[in-house]
């Protein structure tokens, strides 16, 4: 029975990931739909191409405070920047207004992290993301905590939006420790879209990267550099949102 369980589960993950331009099975946007962008996060640690990140702020957090404060400035630029060309990318007709998702109190109430705590660790998938002021991170897959995020935003379809960050050396010389050169951010976005009768429309990620750039010494970018450049990969992923939202 579990194998079966299993072999099932595998399955439904399977059919949920489909590609963005879609089979003709996933239901399409007739153009009318109130769409509100309701998730907007950095998955855990942001680190060196090919390295572990550490797994997000949590309530238990080994690191000092100031260790995700340059993440934290980093989703607010990357917010930002996005927040600018939103109506764009989705109609400035149909998206549901920023302002009114952002700092919504029944909202936030509905999407407050809740500690899930395990052996003395923290959790809760909340807990390993950054978020921007005025937005919680939730689980778009929860289908009742989306009802009423529905409901709270008026939309017809949700959005969702989480980030992966690292950063890779672009130019340089010598080898590890030793290595001195300039280093790019690569941002992996997974985009989530599900409309009111729970029915995922679109699921895939997309790949985008600074045109700006930062030293690296050894296997180290400065932390103080991640805002500048996350926000010049968002403007990327932008670029890009708005071609792949042209399919849906």
């Amino acid at each position: 029975m579990k194998r079966l369980k299993g072999i099932v589960g595998t399955i439904l993950a399977a059919a949920i990931v489909t590609a963005f331009a879609g089979c003709a099975s996933v239901p399409k946007l007739t153009g009318s739909e109130k769409i509100a962008v309701v998730n907007f996060a950095l998955e855990k640690s942001i680190v060196r191409q090919g390295q572990a990140p550490d797994n997000g702020p949590g309530l238990l957090n080994d690191k000092a405070e100031d260790y995700y404060q340059y993440h934290k400035e980093s989703v607010a630029k990357a917010w930002n920047v996005f927040k600018g060309k939103a109506p764009e990318i989705f109609g400035a007709g149909r998206l549901v207004d920023i302002g009114s998702v952002e700092g919504n109190a029944e909202l936030l109430g509905l999407t407050a992290p809740v500690s899930r705590m395990v052996m003395g660790k923290e959790t809760a998938p909340a807990f390993s993301f950054v978020y921007p002021e005025g937005l919680n991170y939730f689980n778009i897959y929860d289908a009742k905590l989306a009802a009423k995020v529905f409901s709270a935003t008026k939309a017809d379809v949700l959005v969702s939006i989480t980030l992966k960050a690292e950063y890779a050396m672009s130019k340089g010389v010598g080898i590890g420790t030793l290595a001195v050169g300039r280093g790019r951010m690569i941002v992996t976005a997974t985009i989530v879209a599900v409309n009111a009768q729970g029915k995922f429309l679109r699921t895939g990620r997309i790949q985008a990267f600074s045109t700006e750039d930062a030293s690296i010494t050894g296997t180290a970018m400065d932390p103080a550099d991640y805002p500048r450049l996350m926000a010049s990969a968002q403007e990327d992923l932008n670029a890009k949102l708005a071609k792949q939202f042209a399919y849906w």
